[in-house]
């Protein structure tokens, strides 16, 4: 049996295992990380504020043109009925009922502005509603996809630990330092244990091999390793 290449097959297993594992990891990050559903809500509260605000405007404004419709009130009644005594006290209501007027001009303005926020904040209230919905739907759909991917993902690597176990039970004979050795660099070589020699060089560390090296990988007689640590296997 050739060692290496035993390896190199059992790598290839436990590399596939590794990518579904990470896949797995990647979704369970973005079901615990999405932030569209809280982003919108915050949204939709603050609409709603703005609605609270604007609408509590109104009345205030509507309270002191009430008063204020009232006074105009009384000093038209004054001006028609008489009981005037003397040109200062008419020009002094003349002046309040200018005066008045031109609050009553600008409280007008003021409402006029309070019932167009009124308005957008509702508007902008009802589109934040509509994206709430839109940001639930999205998400519903997207961590349900998640979920039926995790489960393939979980089956393919339920299949491929069954492969691996079949695998190991192949190679009964495999000396189990080098079995050790090849899981010992699996943790620190980034999962790549054993380098296939491509064009002369070590595909782990990219580094050119000696020719001597070379010749050892090709002959298949020993287990060569690379000066990375790799165990280095040469296809024929």
């Amino acid at each position: 049996m050739n060692s290496v290449r035993y390896l190199h097959e059992l790598q290839h297993i436990d590399l596939e295992i590794d990518a579904r594992v990470a896949a797995i990891e990647r979704i369970d990050e973005r079901l615990r990380t999405d932030d569209s559903i809280p982003l919108a809500r915050a949204v939709v509260e603050s609409r709603e504020s703005e609605v609270r605000a604007a609408q509590s405007a109104l009345p205030e404004i509507e309270a002191e043109e009430s008063d204020l419709n009232r006074r105009l009130a009384s000093i038209d009644k004054g001006l028609r009925v008489g009981g005037i005594k003397n040109q200062s006290q008419l020009s002094h209501m003349e002046e309040e009922r200018s005066r008045l007027l031109e609050e009553k001009s600008l409280l007008e303005e003021r409402e006029l502005e309070a019932m167009l926020a009124d308005e957008a904040a509702g508007t902008g209230l009802a589109e934040a509603r509509a994206e709430l919905v839109r940001a639930e739907q999205a998400w519903a759909e997207e961590s349900a996809n998640l979920s039926q991917e995790r489960i393939v993902l979980e089956a393919e690597i339920a299949e491929l630990h069954r492969q691996r176990t079949a695998h190991l039970e192949s190679a009964a004979g495999l000396d189990t330092e080098l079995l050790a050795k090849y899981e010992r660099l699996r943790k620190t070589r980034r999962g790549l244990a054993v380098a296939v020699v491509e064009n002369g060089m070590c595909s782990g560390c990219r580094e050119s091999l000696p020719k001597a090296t070379l010749q050892e990988c090709r002959s298949g007689q020993r287990v060569v390793y690379c000066s990375c640590g790799r165990i280095l296997y040469a296809p024929h």
